[in-house]
This record gives C-alpha cells, sequence and structure tokens, in this order.
C-alpha cells in the first residue's frame, strides 16, 4: 500500500491503481476492507480518470457483507463522479456522513471534491464555503498536498468570480 500511496502522491496513477486493485483482490477472501483503502484506491481511480474504474470499485462496496457507516459515505464519494447518480446529492450524503463519523479529513476532501464540481459547473459562489472549510480543516491537520489541490481550485475559483460577476 505505501508503493501505491507513493505512486498516487508521484502522479503514477494507473500504476497506483493497479496496486490497489491487488489489494483489493488480496482482501476478497475478507469481508473488511480498511477504510484508509477505499480512500487510496479512489484517489488513484481519479488520477486516471477512468468511470468504468470507479464502477469497479463500487462493486466491491456494494459486495461488502456489512455497509457501515465509512462504507456508505466513501460509496457516496465514488458516486458522485459518475453521471448516472446526481453529484449534488451524493457529495452531499456524504459530507454528512463523515461528518457525522467525526472524520475531519474524510470531509474536507469531500468538500473539496464537492466545490471542485461546482467550480466546472460555473458556480464558484456555492463552491466557496466548501473551499473554506477544507482549507480550515487542511490547515489545522498540515496536509500539504490537499493544500496545494485546494489552491488550484481556489486559483479557478477566483478565475470565475469576476465572469460570473460580469454575467
Amino acid at each position: 500500500m505505501a508503493a501505491a500511496q507513493l505512486a498516487r502522491a508521484e502522479g503514477r496513477g494507473e500504476e497506483a491503481f493497479a496496486m490497489v486493485q491487488r489489494i483489493f483482490e488480496a482482501q476478497e477472501r475478507s469481508d473488511w476492507v480498511p477504510s484508509w483503502l477505499r480512500f487510496d484506491a479512489f484517489e488513484a481511480v481519479i488520477l486516471v480518470s477512468a468511470p468504468e474504474r470507479i464502477r469497479s470499485l463500487l462493486a466491491v462496496l456494494d459486495d461488502a457483507s456489512h455497509l457501515r457507516t465509512s462504507v456508505l459515505a466513501q460509496r457516496a464519494r465514488f458516486r458522485a463522479r459518475l453521471p448516472e447518480h446526481d453529484a449534488e446529492a451524493e457529495f452531499e450524503t456524504a459530507e454528512r456522513l463523515f461528518r457525522e463519523l467525526k472524520a475531519p479529513f474524510y470531509l474536507a476532501a469531500t468538500q473539496l471534491e464537492h466545490a471542485e464540481y461546482l467550480l466546472v459547473q460555473d458556480r464558484a459562489e456555492e463552491a466557496a464555503p466548501l473551499l473554506a472549510d477544507a482549507r480550515e480543516t487542511f490547515e489545522r491537520l498540515r496536509a500539504k498536498p490537499w493544500l496545494d489541490r485546494l489552491d488550484a481550485a481556489a486559483t479557478v475559483q477566483a478565475a470565475e468570480e469576476p465572469a460570473t460577476a460580469a454575467g
């Protein structure tokens, strides 16, 4: 898993995803998959932007014999990326569940993803509070890679604001 995390951090999404898939295959003998593994798998899939791979990871989550709240929250994060699901409803579900679990990092990551989605939809004003909440958490946790990603989203937000004000 450490090698997969390094590959993901270095932007080698295909390699990270392949490693995570091997780990999931090994976990098939167990009905327990740690939440951090699901999170890392999702992050690897995001790097390669492949909906079919998201669906394959969802199948692993859907096959879980006991869908705990953390699994339901991660599943909502996955589903938000698929066109056949209502992205906003899925993000809101994941945020609510991570808030209930008192899982600040996962909540902030989901808020950032939700904000990124809104920014693509030219809805910078709605993204602003999500970005602010995520930034507060990432700063407190000193999550540098996530702060970098948040800064990139904030740059998009700043570029959208004049267009929104003019429009």
